[in-house]
């Protein structure tokens, strides 16, 4: 008997985000969302890089989110320099919440039995030999960024490491034999 599981499905959805308190929340679960760019220099469209562990986000396709102007300062320093300092209110970005989708996942799963009449020692005895292959194209398939590894910049505009993905959401190839005396 020959037997099989195929499961194939796109990523779970996630979202961007700029850490800290940019927005001035003063609560204890603070994020922001940051400007998604849909063309431009570096980006595509597509805000990930498929295949691409290392940096699996398009950090191109991301702005920090400037506020609306609140004031603005001018100063003029001793030497004649002027100075003009803009205050801005924080804002939300215009990324959309779970707008970005995850890796996805192809598997399958193989079921072989044999069944082999053992008449000699008694009439109903068999012996049932079974092997199991888990994730059989032993492909590795990664679980989206968690809200840590997606921040694309800090509470200040400063644009974070990479995000790698590190976690899979499938284990590696697996083999499992065994043998059932059935009488």
């Amino acid at each position: 008997q020959i037997g099989g599981i195929g499961r194939s499905a796109t990523g779970l959805p996630f979202t961007a985000l700029v850490t800290g308190d940019a927005v001035g929340l003063q609560s204890a679960s603070t994020f922001s969302y940051p400007d998604r760019i849909y063309t431009g220099t570096g980006c595509s469209g597509n805000p990930v890089n498929k295949g691409n562990v290392i940096n699996y986000l398009n950090t191109a396709c991301f702005a920090f989110p400037q506020g609306i102007p609140n004031t603005s300062t001018t100063t003029t320093a001793k030497n004649g320099t002027v100075t003009t300092v803009t205050t801005y209110y924080p804002q939300f970005g215009n990324e959309q919440r779970n707008s970005i989708i995850g890796p996805g996942i192809n598997d399958i799963d193989l079921l072989f039995v044999k069944n082999t009449p053992l008449s000699r020692i008694h009439e109903g005895f068999r012996a049932e030999f079974r092997g199991e292959a888990f994730n059989v194209l032993n492909h590795p398939m990664f679980q989206a960024p968690s809200r840590t590894s997606s921040a694309i910049f800090n509470n200040l505009g400063v644009a974070s490491t990479p995000q790698t993905l590190t976690a899979t959401s499938v284990d590696e190839r697996e083999l499992q034999f065994g043998m059932k005396l059935i009488f």
